[in-house]
């Protein structure tokens, strides 16, 4: 492309001229090869300052070793051990962050890894935190079945194992969320989700992913989940309605309008059949939003790509052409 934008062909220039080998960063410019063919020139230039600074970090390894932040952080991982299952694919993530110059996730990952030793030992020695055991204990005493009940204990026990106990204390809780509102939905819904519900049967109109929606939500509500189940019915009732409203009157005219320039600027790029095919299923399950988002994505990178190949302005919007 002859007319890349200045900062994004200056930072292509510095990625050439810093050049230092690592495992990934083959696979990285492949990534940013098909960010710019696609015209999404933002991700591109996410994707090539993330390539140069994890050059220059693993330049500054190479000429001065490691920042002394993290040297302490790897000494710790070591010198206070405390064996865990998931401790070697953790020591394996970390060495990968650090042979690619990723030094940021190589700090969250030794961090987590020193606070799953420290929070073992001291199970150790003085047992689980009392907020943590009374969360246990609630599981136990309030136990009601639902489906997910053994896999969400089996995640459980996984997490305190691995000494998480930030992700066993959110785990129990929801658990126990589960339980209660299980046993609360023994002498019925909650109204405003038994309303929920009818309006979803009340309002049924057909559409390729009802049947998989419908499933999901009946999964929500038999685990207990009725915040999700809420969330569920709600998206199910809106793409009704707006099936139905196109069914009576159309499109509406600010999507119309979109489609219709995507087709007008037309510029094809290797992504661009598949984008046009999720748009087409948002378009037919009546999920409008995330058409609009799509299209106007599309938009963006035609007009993207036409600049770049130096075809000058793209065509004018239709909505502004109809309004001079």
């Amino acid at each position: 492309m002859e007319n890349l934008p200045a900062d994004l062909g200056y930072l292509l220039k510095q990625i050439d001229q810093e050049a230092e080998e690592y495992p990934n960063r083959r696979s990285d410019l492949k990534s940013l090869d098909n960010w710019l063919q696609n015209g999404n020139f933002d991700m591109a230039r996410h994707t090539a300052k993330n390539i140069i600074q994890r050059q220059q970090q693993l330049r500054s390894v190479r000429e001065g070793g490691l920042p002394t932040g993290l040297q302490n952080l790897l000494k710790r991982v070591e010198a206070e051990t405390e064996e865990y299952p998931n401790r070697h694919s953790d020591l394996k993530s970390l060495n990968g962050w650090l042979q690619n110059g990723n030094f940021d996730m190589a700090r969250h990952a030794a961090e987590d890894i020193i606070q799953r030793q420290q929070q073992l030992r001291s199970v150790r020695e003085v047992g689980l935190p009392a907020d943590l055991q009374n969360l246990l204990k609630r599981v136990e005493t309030e136990a009601e079945e639902y489906p997910n009940h053994r896999s969400d204990l089996k995640s459980l026990n996984g997490w305190l194992q691995n000494g998480n106990f930030d992700m066993a204390r959110h785990t129990a809780e929801d658990i126990i969320q589960r339980q209660q509102q299980l046993r609360s939905a023994r002498g019925g819904l909650p109204a405003d989700l038994q309303n929920l519900l009818k309006q979803v049967e009340a309002g049924a109109e057909e559409y390729p992913n009802r049947r998989s929606d419908l499933k999901s939500l009946n999964s929500w509500l038999e685990n207990g989940n009725f915040e999700m189940a809420r969330h569920t019915a709600e998206d199910i009732i809106q793409r009704q309605r707006q099936l139905r409203s196109v069914r009576e009157g159309g499109l509406p005219a600010d999507l119309q309008s979109l489609l219709e320039q995507v087709e007008v600027e037309t510029e094809e790029y290797p992504n661009r059949r598949s984008e046009l095919k999720s748009l087409n299923g948002w378009l037919e399950n009546g999920n409008f939003d995330m058409a609009r988002h799509t299209v106007e994505g599309i938009i963006q990178r035609q007009r993207t790509l036409r600049q770049a190949k130096g075809l000058g302005k793209p065509a004018q919007n239709p909505t502004h052409a109809a309004d001079g």
